[in-house]
């Protein structure tokens, strides 16, 4: 074979290896019959997964729903079966963006609220960035609110470059403005 041959021989058999679908551990279908999102999937150290979520149902895999919009916490096994599902919130909508491990085997979450009743104590107007953390088991530990009237969800939720500091970013479309905060924990 010459040379130009060989090599589309083997261009052929690349394209055919990078063309060949991923085979398929598991799947799973999550949620209750209204409107659920997954916002963020981390893998956690046991090999499972925790996935931030939002959800408007009350039904199915939601087990209670406090208002219009839930944030959710869905813990799952190696095999993709439920561990733990949890919501938070209030009467009104809440959603978890983004999470991630906390030193002492819990989680800390990034989300919005628009609540100031039930797993919340307050709200500074419109939808305000949420932080929130829960143990192993999704129990709330904490949660705070950030904002003001203007403030909406975080968009971006950067991954601690020390431990134990996070920081997010919120957006406030009447000042087409970028606000940051840098959050603070303690394991």
């Amino acid at each position: 074979m010459t040379s130009r041959a060989s090599l589309l021989v083997l261009m052929a058999v690349l394209a055919s290896r990078c063309l060949t679908q991923p085979q398929i551990e598991w799947q799973r279908c999550l949620g209750g019959s209204a409107d659920d999102e997954v916002n963020d999937v981390l893998e956690t150290p046991d090999g499972g997964y925790i996935l931030a979520c939002m959800t408007m149902s009350a039904d199915g895999d939601v087990t209670m729903n406090h208002g219009w919009s839930d944030a959710w916490l869905v813990k799952l096994d190696q095999g993709g079966n439920i561990e733990w599902q949890r919501t938070y919130g209030g009467t009104s909508g809440e959603r978890a963006q983004a999470i991630d491990l906390t030193a002492d085997g819990g989680f800390i979450v990034a989300g919005s609220s628009g609540s100031d009743d039930g797993d919340l104590t307050q709200n500074h107007g419109m939808n305000d960035m949420w932080l929130f953390k829960v143990d192993a088991t999704g129990d709330l530990q904490w949660q705070r609110s950030f904002g003001d009237r203007d403030m909406r969800s975080p968009m971006r939720f950067g991954k601690p470059q020390m431990e134990g500091i996070w920081h997010a970013d919120a957006r406030s479309p009447r000042m087409a403005m970028w606000w940051t905060g840098i959050l603070v924990t303690t394991p």
